[in-house]
């Protein structure tokens, strides 16, 4: 049979059993160590990569900026083969 699992509040995925029972599993993942360090480490390879997050507004601020990432994103295409 499917036991419930509720690992605390946050979202909750469910698939009803066989029989009269739920398998449930609850997950808070801003609160999870483990969510914790696997965001840690998306945001370290991020910086690491060089993975641009635009900002509209240091762009409205600085066209030269707006430029250059506009370049950036076409040398990115050619390279990754989007066109």
């Amino acid at each position: 049979m499917i036991k419930n699992i509720n690992t605390g509040a946050g979202l909750i995925v469910s698939n009803p059993g066989m029989y009269e029972e739920t398998a449930i599993l609850s997950l808070h993942l801003p609160s999870n160590p483990d969510f914790i360090v696997l965001s840690n480490r998306v945001e370290t390879i991020e910086k690491v990569l060089g993975i641009l997050h635009p900002s509209s507004e240091l762009h409205d601020q600085y066209p030269a900026l707006k430029e250059a990432y506009e370049a950036y994103k076409i040398i990115e295409n050619l390279i990754t083969g989007k066109t």
